[in-house]
């Protein structure tokens, strides 16, 4: 995927520009909290030679790590994932709403020609069954193995070699293009939205979803935040800032609701607020100085174990 780990920067680290926007007006939040070992789509990555940290653009609201991870560190991590990394079985669409998806889909797309920009294994394109033709970039090759086999038209790993192969192969534009859990892994959000667009023919719309940097549980926990605790996460959005970078791109921001990423059952739900208050209680330990086990400490230095059902947002970008 173009994008991974170059962002719109300047040599002085006191003054990186926001990816997203170009302002100047950025500050730190803080170094990243990562989950330990760090890893990318389930393969280790070394961070140890980074002096990392988050930044928010004051203009547009959007977050990023600076100084950038370096793209070939990140994109050998993705080339390396394995099939099986984000599970896709027969149940995927009914735990990731995909029905909703669908719905927006055919509410604004202009026709049934769709690429799934980072298509994984091809899973929502299955989901929407035989009426649509399907086009994806991936870059896991062995997840883009399976795609095809599903029946989906892998244009390549990235954007730039999905343009390559449409414009080699008279490939006609898309009616719409689709990325889900994708932004968030993109330094360069702004012309990866550009190159995007070269895929799609007028009146075509881009549907988005990532994680809401105005949800309650980033508001609240800020970088420790569960999504911000995966190293590939590079950048976090909010209404404002994807806003922006639809405008920077050529686009207009059509459609923005907070969705809910995944279902979380009644009993999960009650899970999960008991692994975050034990975090807290953890923390507090820690902080007075209290022995804890390597595990338990390792928990209690890293990001909270688990978010909030509604922390993400759908958008629809028209050209």
């Amino acid at each position: 995927m173009r994008g991974i780990g170059s962002g719109v920067t300047t040599d002085d680290p006191d003054h990186a520009s926001c990816p997203v926007c170009e302002a100047r007006d950025t500050t730190v939040l803080g170094p990243p909290v990562y989950r330990q070992p760090p890893r990318v789509a389930g393969v280790t990555i070394d961070l140890a030679d980074l002096d990392l940290a988050w930044r928010r653009c004051r203009a547009c609201g959007y977050q990023f790590i600076h100084p950038p991870i370096p793209p070939d560190r990140l994109l050998a991590c993705y080339a390396a994932a394995p099939a099986g990394h984000w599970g896709t079985d027969e149940k995927i669409g009914e735990l990731r709403f995909y029905d909703a998806k669908r719905r927006l889909l055919e509410k604004y797309s202009p026709g049934k020609r769709v690429l799934d920009f980072g298509c994984f294994d091809g899973g929502f394109l299955a989901f929407l069954g035989d009426a649509y033709e399907k086009f994806g970039i991936e870059p896991s090759s062995a997840a883009a193995q399976i795609a095809e086999q599903r029946g989906v038209n892998v244009l390549g790993p990235t954007t730039a070699a999905a343009i390559e192969m449409a414009m080699a192969a008279a490939i006609p534009p898309m009616d719409a293009i689709v990325a889900f859990d994708v932004f968030e892994h993109l330094s360069v959000p702004v012309a990866t939205l550009r190159d995007l667009g070269r895929l799609l023919k007028p009146g075509g719309v881009v549907l988005i979803e990532t994680g809401d940097t105005d949800a309650p549980g980033f508001q609240r926990h800020g970088v420790r935040y569960t999504y911000g605790g995966l190293v590939e996460h590079v950048g976090l959005f909010n209404r404002s800032s994807i806003a922006a970078a639809a405008k920077s791109a050529g686009f207009t921001l059509t459609h923005f609701e907070r969705s809910w990423h995944h279902v979380i059952t009644p009993a999960q739900h009650v899970e999960y607020r008991a692994y975050n208050a034990a975090y807290h209680v953890l923390r507090a330990l820690r902080a007075l100085g209290m022995p804890l086990t390597s595990r338990l400490d390792r928990v209690a230095r890293g990001p909270l174990p688990w978010g909030t059902r509604a922390d993400h947002f759908l958008a629809v970008l028209s050209t």
